[in-house]
Parts: C-alpha cells; sequence; structure tokens
C-alpha cells in the first residue's frame, strides 16, 4: 500500500500542473484551486501545483469571464511578417495614332501634329524606356476593298458599323457611306504598322513610322 501511494500522489500533481496552463484554469472560485496554484497566475509567483508563477511573472494577465489567463509575449510567438523586394512586370504598348487631317489643321482645327509626335518620339527614345515594348498603327486605316457601306437609313442601327443616320443634300444616309476612307472594324486595327518590339531595338522602326507619316 505504501508503494501504490508514492506513485499515485506524482501523477495528481502533473494533472493539475496541466490543468493550469489552460486558459481560465486557475481562476477557479472557491478554496479548492490547489495549493497556490490558482492564485499564481494573478500574483505572478510561483506556485506549488498550478505551476503558473513563472509564466506571470514575463507575460500579460488578461482578465476574462472565467477568470485571468496568463499569455506571454516574447519573440517567438510575436507578430511576424514576409517582405519582397518588388519587380518590373513585362509592359506592352500598343499606340493607335490619330492621324485624321483634323490633327493637322484640318476643318478649322487647332494644329496638334507636332507635339503630339514630339512627345511620343520623346517616350521612344528615352533611356528610362528601355525594356517596354511599343507597337504602332494610325487611326484611320483605309477599308478593306470587300467592305459593304449601307446607304439609305431611317435611324443609325440601320448603319450597323458605319453611322450615325444623316440628313444630307441626298436624303437620310449613314455617314460612312459617304466617307469611305476610314474603316470602322475594330479587327483592321489588330494589323500594326511597326509590330510590338523591345526598345531600344524598336525605337528606329517606330521613328520611322511616326515622321513619315
Amino acid at each position: 500500500m505504501s508503494f501504490a501511494r508514492s506513485v499515485r500522489f506524482p501523477l495528481i500533481g502533473l494533472v493539475l500542473s496541466s490543468l493550469a496552463c489552460l486558459p481560465g484554469a486557475c481562476a477557479a472560485s472557491g478554496d479548492d484551486t490547489g495549493s497556490a496554484g490558482g492564485k499564481a497566475g494573478n500574483a505572478g509567483s510561483a506556485g506549488a501545483a498550478g505551476g503558473a508563477g513563472s509564466a506571470g511573472a514575463a507575460g500579460t494577465l488578461i482578465e476574462t469571464d472565467g477568470g485571468v489567463t496568463d499569455v506571454g509575449v516574447n519573440e517567438t510567438n510575436a507578430c511576424a511578417g514576409e517582405s519582397y523586394e518588388g519587380k518590373m512586370s513585362p509592359l506592352d504598348v500598343y499606340v493607335l495614332l490619330d492621324a485624321t487631317s483634323s490633327m493637322k489643321g484640318g476643318g478649322g482645327n487647332e494644329v496638334v501634329w507636332p507635339g503630339v509626335t514630339h512627345a511620343l518620339v520623346g517616350i521612344i527614345t528615352d533611356q528610362a524606356s528601355a525594356g517596354i515594348s511599343i507597337g504602332l498603327t494610325f487611326f484611320p486605316v483605309r477599308p478593306g476593298p470587300d467592305t459593304v457601306f449601307p446607304k439609305e437609313c431611317n435611324q443609325t442601327s440601320d448603319c450597323g458599323l458605319y453611322g450615325p443616320c444623316e440628313s444630307f443634300v441626298v436624303g437620310k444616309v449613314c455617314a460612312g457611306w459617304v466617307s469611305q476612307d476610314c474603316s470602322c472594324d475594330w479587327k483592321d486595327y489588330g494589323k500594326p504598322v511597326v509590330e510590338i518590339g523591345s526598345l531600344p531595338g524598336n525605337a528606329a522602326a517606330l521613328q520611322d513610322a511616326i515622321t513619315g507619316k
């Protein structure tokens, strides 16, 4: 019997020590909280059965409805994060440049072609643009030879891509029928005058296309 007793008591002490580490386990009401184990978390002193005293001294005591929980904050369980170096993503630019007569003062408009093209060439030749890929086409693009231009109309929807429906001397006709040198089909603008290519290697072809227009 004396041998059985000597094994049993340490086992009970181990269970109580484990329970003392659980949230709220140190805060049971009444006098049956163990020999100084329940009060150790509150006071931060060493408890024989609770075993929470040492943690209480280094941690933070948080009061809850169930009692007081000892939370230790250190480098191991503090908030952590990761940082990454930013990298440039490949950039492809497809320029649709308005080359209608209005850009050069046609129809009484302001002449803007020199300023626009000078700025664009400046970007193309800038050393900071190295690595950017740029391609170019112009607006307008002449429509294909098989393009059908609606003529008479009562409303814009009658004109398809070549509206709006407008009143002229000959009656109501589609605006695209009057000026058949401009394609309104977006597919025609997917054929670049200068293919998309990386700068500075593509700079000369882009400049030649712009200045020769």
